[in-house]
């Protein structure tokens, strides 16, 4: 009979920290990290401004990240990309130091969109 309590109680401990553990690592997995930025398929409305497209890309400024950042203005036209780039150049607030913008312009031509 003891045995038999014991039995459930390990049972019921089991089921409990399982549950804990599925739902802890279901939430984890839905969290974007840092890491896993690079990895996500990022979506811009080409219908927003050049403004406001600047101001969503000024969050990829901020870790320096050159290669995702020349991927994201790559996605546009020619034309739209071109005035990224300008208004990443000329902005006095970016982060980028002039070897960084360098490195940004020659990567964004190595990502450029085909169609344009």
């Amino acid at each position: 009979m003891n045995n038999e309590r014991d039995l459930c109680l390990l049972l019921f401990v089991l089921i409990v920290f399982s549950a804990s553990v599925g739902l802890l690592h279901g939430d984890r997995k839905s969290k974007a990290n840092v890491s896993s930025i690079g990895k996500q398929e990022i979506s811009i409305d080409e219908t927003l401004s050049i403004d406001q497209i600047y101001l969503y890309l000024k969050t990829l400024l901020i870790p320096k990240n050159i290669d995702l950042l020349a991927k994201e203005i790559g996605k546009f036209k020619v034309v739209r990309a071109k005035e990224l780039l300008q208004k990443v150049i000329t902005d006095k607030q970016s982060p980028l130091t002039a070897d960084e913008k360098v490195r940004l312009s020659l990567a964004a031509l190595r990502f450029r969109r085909r169609d344009a």
